[in-house]
């Protein structure tokens, strides 16, 4: 048995997911494997009193949204929402929860940005496969915006 460093995993998930979506089109894979790089390092950077990518936006977007307009924001909620698609994939609450409706690309391309940017914030090595991933980003991130 040997002592494996969490954040190696966590490297090993984003750079499987990255081939998942941009060289198999395996979505549900990719976005379970983002979602799972994406909660070991929001923990790594956490345990080093700092915030993961998607709490910085989301505050920031809360205190833009506070000074332009009255409307009530409930970061807590939105960030729990957040994660529903990664869960609604990789959890079955029995037998009426067979079937799910959802975008797997779209869910997948979200959960590699979100592991992606992680990634970042903890300096980690810019991979061949990362370095793909953001040039996809570059060419393709208007195709993921909801219209």
């Amino acid at each position: 048995m040997s002592k494996i460093d969490k954040s190696e995993i966590a490297d090993e998930y984003l750079e499987q997911g990255i081939e998942c979506f941009l060289d198999q089109k395996r979505y549900a894979s990719a976005l379970h494997l983002a979602g799972a790089a994406q909660d070991i390092n929001e923990s790594l950077i956490k345990s080093d009193r700092q915030q993961d990518f998607q709490r910085v936006v989301v505050d920031y977007f809360e205190k833009t949204l506070h000074q332009t307009s009255d409307v009530n924001f409930d970061k807590n909620e939105f960030l729990k929402k957040e994660r529903n698609a990664r869960n609604a994939v990789k959890h079955m609450d029995g037998s009426k929860d067979r079937y799910i409706s959802i975008n797997l690309e779209s869910e997948a391309f979200s959960a590699l940005n979100n592991a992606l940017m992680n990634s970042l914030f903890l300096h980690k090595k810019e991979t061949e496969n990362i370095k793909r991933f953001k040039a996809y980003v570059q060419s393709n991130a208007s195709k993921y915006i909801e219209r």
